[in-house]
């Protein structure tokens, strides 16, 4: 599995409209979803055999620490760990050291898959996120990728 930048708006549309009744918060409308490029903020896709498995938010917080938010494409979601190993390979190919995610508690798969890639909690945003309802805690996840390549 390999990871590669996206250009295309699109695509990512693509693997989000499959799963936003999942991952959109409340009130936010895949109709509206624009996704953002900037020189600080940008794209990459896991493909296997020619299909997108998964694509991924990528924001520079600083010259060597990114924030990340992974989508699994709906059929692919057993190869979830994997599609987040070749995104957290990509990024170490491109001097980042540090990963950070924030993970809903209500999404505990997610959490989870994070966990076996080596993340782990260092921290905890309150009521922060809006699903079903409900205001939800965030916990703030992060790997260093010396970490990562030890475990892997």
């Amino acid at each position: 599995m390999i990871a590669v930048d996206i250009a295309d708006k699109e695509e990512v549309r693509g693997v989000a409209k499959h799963i936003w009744h999942l991952v959109g918060e409340d009130g936010a409308s895949y109709d509206d979803f624009n996704p953002v490029t900037s020189y600080n903020d940008g794209w990459i896709k896991a493909e296997l055999d020619g299909n997108v498995i998964a694509v991924c938010r990528v924001q520079q917080r600083n010259t060597k620490t990114v924030e990340i938010h992974p989508y699994a494409a709906k059929d692919f979601k057993d190869m979830a760990v994997d599609s987040g190993a070749a995104f957290l390979r990509w990024l170490k190919s491109k001097g980042v050291l540090k990963v950070l995610g924030f993970v809903g508690t209500c999404h505990k798969p997610v959490y989870n898959v994070a966990k076996k890639l080596g993340f782990k909690e260092e921290g905890l945003v309150r009521a922060s996120y809006l699903k079903n309802g409900k205001l939800n805690d965030q916990w703030v996840l992060g790997v260093s990728l010396d970490e990562f390549e030890e475990k892997s």
